[in-house]
């Protein structure tokens, strides 16, 4: 106490001297990563900043004198030391030992890649920068402005409601995403769906983005690449966030988040938010409901934290995409009419993370996940044979009539992921695993018809039940300071079970059975060499390999809700009861095949001269990759698919920043540029279609749906408290169909964005207030972002993107 009172009194003393500026880094102590959100001040005279995404800070301007500087960070043990500051800047570097969230990144370190260490291409979008692109869009429309490689579109066209993403052209289906290490993908049809996750990035610390294999290991394999989501860093004081945003198309925003502590052992968060859009497409509405909460227990050795998030979303149907010509009248034209083409849905999830930390660098955890899905989507159908429906016996083969339908599933998932690591010498060891549970119910529903006297009720019933074992070793090994070595071998087992139950018309030998297992072997290496400081060149090679999906395993016009649909499966066995009658069809001997991928990776990463930039080559060599014919199933809104014999991808991906840089007026500017050429061939495949029995040689043709070119640039410019910035992407040429004919393609097209924020501002004691305004698609282009090309028609569908779109927020921490 005697010794703060005097640094308080000197640095009064020499308070009308020139003032000075404290500058330097926050990195972590072992790897020396840079830590951004860290809080560094002098905290007797209340100056203090936040670091950016590279850990960099600045503070002042201080009288000269002698002051107190800390650097605190939830996720790390603070630090403090005393400086004398003068005229100009003086550095100080702080290395924070982790503290808090141990556990947390025990959970995530053997999937997670560290910069200057492992060898795989990969992305980190930082806090800092999710905090200032964050408005109301989905996770992918987010995540193609920062990271090389990676595409998204929207259903509705302006990023709200169904989203998808693709990384280097590979559908969500090939991509492991994971929160906090636990998986996301649906086990049963290996989608991703963003939509039951709104505004998870206010919930989010980092997102890091691998592309190609990666090191995911648990989970599904990601051939495409990885996306793993950290939830937010759990605060270190008390604090109340409230936002709120208005932006075209009937967008409208909210979400209310509240922090505490408790004696520095215990710490919780929890987010309501809502969204609400008409979306950019006629009738493709949503309104999007979000809850988070997340708490943490620190007792000595043991971690323990909780997360919960979730929350009910209703959308409108835009997942038809518009025949060619109706967009010349109308660009917002959606071809549902039907008012009540709803999706309704709502799937909370639960995680429970427990770590132990011995004493000597052993580290033991585990996390436990439960994922509860509920929900339904209406549709309208016209002229349809009623006897699919059950309306009328299955031998009727004429009776047609309109009916509307609800489609409801029920999905639970119930998995544990127990892991241990420790530190061997150069060795980081790790091994661990996954054991998961699915089941689900999938049942349709008539609730009207035009059809006279006719019965309502279900007419189709049929669950899943999918069983995944798995486990892995990974090995990081350090040859002196220079060359780490990485060596990991995971082991999966999946069952799936599939079976239809007695329902309308599906009976004796409609009511289809079939069980499939899989075991995959995954091994990968990869070496890191770093010839100089900042500079570091890496190679891996991983095999990976991917199971159907449940909806693959059916012909590419009908799926398990169609009646006299059968799986494709070469043998089938009726199964009898004791006096001879049919009970069920048992199928054996799948005819798809699953997915196997050679995977070659090599690149270089620059940070000098405050400069990061990177050169990635890759060549993925696939067998039986299931691909998009390029056509598309409206029925179930899911594109037309099938294995391909041979297949490759091989690209280079550029990515380049430029950190803030003080300019001579007093202000700062900040660059970002992102890069990304491909090639996705067809090596080996003779399609066999309807119209054409004698089979069509496809070889040398590229593969639908992967753009050629990705391009990124932003520039941002700040002084003071306020931030202008711009955008420009680019997307190249997209094939709609395997043909390689030019008429059937996505044309290239260029997007300009630009915004203004202002903050934060602080408002005397009570808190901090933050306003931004962004303006997109700023030359009002028309453009389309997905879609496939109708042999039988002879034409082209496609969902569209935003014509200029205007959004406001303002953000006040209280």
């Amino acid at each position: 106490m005697l010794r703060t009172v005097a640094l308080l009194l000197f640095s009064a003393t020499l308070h009308a001297q020139s003032p000075g500026f404290v500058v330097g880094t926050v990195v972590d102590h072992e790897t020396g990563a840079p830590i951004p959100d860290a809080s560094v001040s002098a905290p007797y005279v209340g100056v203090g900043s936040v670091t950016d995404s590279l850990g960099h800070y600045r503070i002042g301007p201080l009288p000269a004198g002698y002051y107190v500087i800390e650097a605190t960070h939830i996720a790390y043990r603070g630090a403090r030391v005393t400086v004398a500051v003068s005229m100009g800047d003086l550095a100080v570097e702080f290395r924070l030992k982790p503290k808090v969230l141990e556990a947390q990144e025990i959970v995530i370190s053997a999937n997670r890649a560290i910069s200057g260490v492992t060898p795989v291409t990969f992305t980190n979008v930082a806090r800092s920068d999710l905090r200032r692109e964050h408005t109301v869009k989905d996770t992918p429309t987010l995540l193609q402005d920062e990271v090389a490689g990676v595409y998204a579109y929207s259903d509705a066209g302006n990023g709200v409601g169904y989203t998808y993403l693709t990384i280097r052209g590979f559908d969500q289906k090939r991509i492991n995403v994971m929160i906090n290490g636990v998986p996301l993908n649906d086990p049963e049809d290996h989608q991703v769906y963003w939509v039951d996750m709104p505004d998870l990035l206010s919930s989010t610390q980092d997102v890091q983005v691998q592309r190609g294999v990666g090191t995911a290991l648990v989970g599904q394999y990601g051939l495409g690449g990885s996306v793993n989501l950290v939830t937010t860093a759990l605060p270190a004081e008390p604090g109340m966030i409230v936002r709120g945003g208005l932006g075209s198309w009937g967008t409208r925003a909210f979400s209310f988040q509240l922090s505490s502590t408790a004696q520095g052992t215990r710490s919780m968060q929890a987010r309501f938010s809502r969204v609400i859009s008409n979306g950019y497409r006629d009738r493709t509405s949503s309104d999007l409901w979000s809850y988070f909460f997340t708490s943490q227990t620190s007792r000595g050795l043991i971690d323990a934290r909780f997360v919960a998030f979730g929350g009910p979303i209703k959308t409108h149907a835009g997942w038809y995409a518009a025949h060619e010509d109706s967009l010349s009248t109308n660009r917002r034209f959606n071809p549902v009419v039907y008012a009540n083409e709803i999706d309704s849905f709502n799937q909370p999830r639960y995680e429970a993370h427990l770590d132990y930390h011995a004493p000597d660098g052993l580290d033991v955890g585990t996390t436990l996940f439960y994922v509860r899905g509920r929900g339904y989507y209406e549709q309208y159908k016209s002229d349809r044979l009623l006897r699919d429906y059950g309306i009328v016996p299955a031998d009727d083969e004429t009776s047609r009539g309109e009916v509307v339908r609800q489609k409801h599933v029920k999905k639970d998932h119930l998995g544990m992921l127990p892991r241990i690591s420790r530190v061997f010498g150069p060795l980081e060891a790790a091994v661990g695993g996954e054991l998961s549970y699915f089941w689900s119910t999938h049942r349709g529903e008539v609730l009207w018809t035009d059809y006279a006297d006719s019965a309502r009720g279900d007419y189709y019933r049929y669950g899943g039940r999918k069983w995944n074992a798995s486990g892995y070793l990974h090995g990081l090994t350090h040859f002196g300071s220079r060359v780490d070595l990485l060596t990991d071998v995971a082991l999966q087992w999946k069952r799936y079970s599939f079976r239809q139950e007695e329902e309308g018309n599906f009976a004796a030998e409609e009511l289809n059975r079939f069980t499939v297992g899989h075991a995959f072997l995954s091994p990968r290496t990869g070496v890191t060499v770093r010839p100089s400081d900042g500079i570091h060149l890496y190679g891996n090679v991983s095999y990976a390999q991917r199971e159907p999906s449940d909806a693959e395993y059916f012909d590419v016009w009908e799926g398990p809700d169609d009646l006299f649909s059968d799986p494709l499966f070469a043998r089938a066995d009726t199964v009898r009861d004791t006096w001879g009658d049919a009970r069920w069809t048992e199928w054996k001997d799948p005819s798809v095949d699953p997915e196997r991928l050679l995977d070659y990776e090599m690149g270089i990463h620059v940070d000098r001269w405050g400069l990061l930039a990177g050169c990635a080559l890759y060549l993925m060599r696939f067998d039986d990759e299931i691909i998009p014919y390029g056509r598309f199933d409206e029925d179930r809104g899911s594109p037309v698919t099938g294995n391909a014999p041979r297949t490759e991808h091989r690209g280079v991906e550029l990515d380049m920043s430029l950190p803030w840089v003080a300019l001579p007026d007093g202000g700062e500017i900040s660059l970002r540029a992102t890069a990304s050429f491909s090639d996705n061939v067809i090596k080996e495949f003779t399609s066999h279609e309807d119209w054409t029995p004698e089979g069509e040689d496809l070889s040398g043709n590229p593969i639908p749906l992967f753009p050629n070119r990705l391009l990124g640039f932003r520039v941002g410019y700040r002084w003071g408290s306020a931030e202008l910035g711009g955008r420009l992407r680019h997307v190249g040429k997209q094939y709609l169909d395997t043909s390689a004919n030019e008429d059937r393609i996505i044309k290239p097209y260029s997007i300009a964005d630009a915004w203004v924020m202002v903050g934060p501002i602080q408002i005397g004691r009570a808190g901090r207030v933050r306003v931004s305004l962004r303006v997109e698609n700023l030359a009002n282009r028309n453009y389309e972002t997905s879609g496939y090309y109708d042999a039988w028609e002879g034409a082209r569908y496609f969902w569209v993107g935003s014509e200029r779109t205007f959004h406001g927020g303002i953000t006040l921490e209280l």
